[in-house]
């Protein structure tokens, strides 16, 4: 019987798995962060303690938008 290795890569942003190192490589770099250098715009509703929105504009006009499903 015969027995074989596999050697697995892991990005560290996701969890995404493949046998493919470059794969993962291209997978880690295309991850979105949020950095000092990023613009964070914060919506509140009326008397609430947490924001309902957050909108968040990258250095290279990039934009996430964040919804709070359950604002206090």
């Amino acid at each position: 019987m015969k027995t074989i290795q596999k050697n697995y890569y892991v990005c560290e942003i996701c969890g995404r798995t493949s046998q493919n190192q470059d794969k993962i490589k291209e997978c880690q770099v295309s991850h979105r962060r949020i950095t000092d250098e990023c613009e964070i715009e914060q919506v509140y509703d009326r008397g609430k303690v947490e924001p309902r929105l957050l909108k968040i504009t990258c250095p290279d006009g990039a934009e996430m938008v964040f919804f709070n499903s359950k604002p206090l």
